[in-house]
């Protein structure tokens, strides 16, 4: 049985029991589920007995203070079905500061040695005290953190003053017509790695391939084929991106095919973005949000499906909008054109050109390209000193002796 979640989101301890009976059966309690506790912001102690932590369970926890594993053998931190996820996409990265990790007597070392759970400085056997806590580490990290927040605060000054100045000289807007863009001087394409697929043969085993891959910014999972799945562009602040037509993990190389729900949705500062040849779907909702798109080159000769990669065939209009249709210039292969023209949900583009067009064709000035760049910029910085403000409250209340531990 997975644990998703508790009713009480404001409980500050949590006792996973080792079974729950329901129906007159017992179920073993064998893993905490992706974003279990997620946001429990007044959590501070949970006991549980599973094999198994999946990946957001404890993001947001800031007061967590005790995690209490009964198991012997440690669990597996992030482990899922599609992917393997990274520590800290399970915890907090304060959290292996401020956090102690209560294990059996004589199980302290197996854990020590675990992957995600290393990473914790405090690993007792016993109910930890203020003294078992790493206090020089969470010193030193206070003081790291108080210096990159200040170095973050002068440069947002400098950015917002370049910006000031920036909009003070801002042009008037080109008035080229996308349909002409063909006829501007073409923007650079993208260097992308060229696809390189191999054989399903050559796949020894599901475990080999059923991963998460992590590459340039882009989270992409397998699905037991030797092709990918692009699952989402990390960086929703980018401005330009170009994703590859294959990546490299493991030794292999897995051709990039597919595309899920909300790939790119929210990528409110996304200017151009290039897609792999080899890609055979576009997902619902995945460029909702895009609001600055101008430029989305496809690189493959055969138009994709409007898909869903689960539930089959969607409308045109839950892909894009009916202004991105009318805004986005279309860029498809030479001798492509009329494919495009003709298949479903891309007949409804108003502009398809087979050559990169320069900004400035598309309405896109190079003062509006570097204020996009600049917001994009702010919004990083914004995110980054909220987090590190957040850190610092951990850290700084770790520092607080109290006894006993919560």
């Amino acid at each position: 049985m997975i644990i998703d979640g508790v009713s009480d989101r404001d409980a500050t301890e949590i006792y996973v029991p080792d079974s729950i009976c329901s129906n007159g059966h017992a179920f073993k309690t064998g893993e905490i589920g992706a974003m279990a506790f997620r946001d429990m912001r007044r959590l501070t102690r949970c006991s549980f007995k599973v094999s198994n932590v999946l990946v957001n369970a404890f993001t947001g926890c800031e007061a967590l203070r005790v995690i209490e594993s009964r198991c012997p053998d440690p669990p597996q931190v992030g482990q899922h079905m599609f992917y393997y996820g990274s520590p800290t996409e399970v915890f907090e990265d304060y959290h292996f500061l401020t956090t102690a990790v209560v294990v059996p007597t004589g199980s302290e070392q197996a854990y020590r040695d675990a992957h995600g759970w290393r990473e914790f400085h405090t690993i007792v056997s016993h109910e930890p005290t203020f003294d078992d806590y790493d206090h020089e580490g969470i010193r030193h990290s206070i003081a790291k953190l108080e210096h990159e927040l200040d170095s973050l605060t002068d440069l947002e000054q400098r950015l917002r003053l370049e910006m000031a100045a920036q909009q003070q000289v801002q042009p008037e807007p080109a008035t080229t017509s996308p349909h002409s863009a063909t006829q501007a001087q073409a923007s650079p394409t993208p260097q992308v790695e060229q696809a390189e697929r191999f054989p399903i043969e050559g796949v020894t085993s599901t475990e080999h391939i059923a991963l998460k891959i992590m590459s340039g910014g882009v989270e992409y999972k397998t699905r037991f084929t030797p092709d990918i799945i692009i699952t989402c562009h990390i960086d929703t602040t980018a401005v330009h991106a170009a994703l590859p037509d294959s990546v490299q993990s493991g030794g292999r190389r897995y051709a990039v095919t597919k595309m899920c729900e909300a790939a790119f949705a929210s990528h409110g500062h996304l200017i151009t973005l290039s897609l792999p040849a080899g890609l055979t779907n576009v997902a619902p909702g995945s460029f909702r949000g895009c609001n600055r798109l101008r430029l989305l080159e496809m690189r493959g000769a055969v138009p994709p499906a409007f898909s869903s990669i689960d539930d089959g065939a969607c409308e045109p209009g839950a892909v894009f909008d009916d202004q991105q249709f009318a805004r986005i210039t279309l860029v498809v292969p030479p001798g492509s054109e009329q494919a495009y023209r003709s298949a479903l949900g891309w007949s409804k583009f108003h502009s398809i050109v087979t050559s990169r067009p320069a900004l400035d064709a598309l309405g896109i000035t190079p003062v509006d390209e570097r204020l996009i760049e600049l917001d994009a910029q702010l919004c990083r910085i914004d995110a980054r000193k909220s987090h590190i403000c957040t850190a610092l409250q951990a850290l700084q209340r770790c520092e607080i002796p109290t006894s006993p531990i919560p």
